[in-house]
This record gives C-alpha cells, sequence and structure tokens, in this order.
C-alpha cells in the first residue's frame, strides 16, 4: 500500500492445544499486482477427539469419517475498499482465482478450505458476481450486521465439503460493540449517544465485529503437502 496507507499485519492466534499449524504460513505471491493486501494462508490439523492426539500422517483418504482430528487450510483476507464496489469485485475476483489456484495444487487431498475476512461487499454482491457458481459458500447472511454501522463486510466462505450440515455446527457474529460500549444496544441508532458510543468503538476497539464457525472435528480428505503454502502464485493460475 502507499506509504500513506497505515501497514496492516496478519497473524493467526489458536490453542496449541486443540490445533496444529501443518508447516509454515505464508503470503500468497502476487507477481502480477492483482491485489492490495495479499492473502495470508495457513494449514491447520485439529487434535483428535478421541485420543486426544494429533495425527498429522494423514487424514481419511474419502473414506468417510477419516482418521484424527479435521484438517483445513483457512486464507485470510482484507479487501481494499477503494474508490467503489467495482474495484472490491476485481479483488474479489482475484480471490477466486486464488481458491482456484489452491484446489489445484491440493486436488482431493484437501478438500476443507476457510476464505475468511473482510471483504468491504455483502455476501450475495460477492455471490451474484465474481463468485457465481463457485462451490464456496458464504456462511454469514443477512440480516446479521458485521460492522457497527450496519453492513455485513466481514465474512467466513466454506467449501461444499465444510458447509454441510454434517461438518458445520454453526456460525455467527461476536456483539462486541454491545458488550463494551452498552449505549450501541440500548440507545436508538439515531441518537447523539448511540454516535458518541459507536465513535468511541470505532477509535478504541473496532468498527468491525468478529466473526466465528463451528466445525465438526472429523476428516473425509487427505492431507495435502505442507510445503504448498509458499508456492501459490496468482499469476500462475490466470
Amino acid at each position: 500500500p502507499p506509504l500513506l496507507i497505515p501497514q496492516e499485519r496478519y497473524a493467526f492466534l489458536f490453542d496449541t492445544s486443540v490445533l496444529r499449524l501443518l508447516g509454515e504460513p505464508a503470503v500468497v505471491k502476487d507477481s502480477a499486482d492483482m491485489l492490495v493486501r495479499e492473502p495470508y494462508l495457513g494449514y491447520f490439523k485439529a487434535c483428535d477427539s478421541k485420543s486426544g492426539t494429533f495425527n498429522t500422517t494423514g487424514g481419511g483418504g474419502g473414506g468417510g469419517g477419516g482418521c484424527g482430528g479435521l484438517d483445513f487450510i483457512v486464507a485470510t483476507v482484507h479487501v481494499v475498499f477503494g474508490r467503489g464496489a467495482d474495484e472490491r469485485k476485481e479483488e474479489v475476483a482475484s480471490l477466486r482465482v486464488m481458491l482456484d489456484a489452491i484446489v489445484a495444487h491440493v486436488g482431493r487431498r484437501e478438500e476443507d478450505i476457510v476464505l475468511l475476512g473482510d471483504f468491504n461487499l455483502p455476501p450475495q454482491e460477492m455471490e451474484d458476481g465474481p463468485f457465481a457458481g463457485s462451490h464456496f459458500r458464504a456462511l454469514i447472511r443477512p440480516p446479521a450486521e458485521t460492522t457497527i454501522y450496519r453492513s455485513l463486510y466481514d465474512n467466513i466462505f466454506v467449501s461444499a465439503s465444510l458447509a454441510a450440515d454434517s461438518r458445520c455446527n454453526g456460525s455467527g457474529v461476536v456483539l462486541c460493540d454491545h458488550d463494551f460500549y452498552p449505549n450501541t444496544r440500548t440507545c436508538e441508532y439515531s441518537s447523539d449517544e448511540a454516535k458518541e458510543a459507536r465513535r468511541l468503538c470505532n477509535k478504541e476497539l473496532s468498527d468491525h465485529r468478529p466473526v466465528w464457525v463451528s466445525f465438526a472435528n472429523i476428516d473425509e480428505d487427505g492431507q495435502a503437502p505442507v510445503q504448498f503454502l509458499s508456492d501459490i502464485d496468482l499469476i500462475s493460475a490466470t
């Protein structure tokens, strides 16, 4: 980003008694400069719910039921706000290119993929536009609001394998502004008290709310080579 724009940092914060990182996280290569902020990729394995140990030698291999805990690829993103929706949709189209590149690298060895972050677009605009025909599904749907200004910009897109009712236990939005700035909950949205509460929340915490998802700890595919994360380049998939 230009020097006048504050630089951003990506990180994965996780409970090491529940998840194990497979390989090293990597920033997606963007040789064609298609994105202002390149996504950050990680590959995680959950602890086996029966044995309480980590089995990193492979998943269920498609056998239905799996071996060990769930493993999944996750990409976190922050789409540019830009000068309008068209600019954002261009970046979202590049994210679909990235997902296609990931799928091309791992094939059926790893079908559980999560794309999450701030897309600066509501899910229906993405699904009717750049993600039309994609097998990825947005979990956070209207009337949910993920910003304190009543927008639905933050989301969790999951591959078809994770979207099934047997795999996805639930998802939602954490109304942290209501907890820490009660006037955002108790006062009329247009009131001076609510406006001041939102101003403070934006300044001290964020204008965005966290989103969450819970998955069943079962694995129904294999495990991809962990080094693939550093091989993903948007230009190679166009």
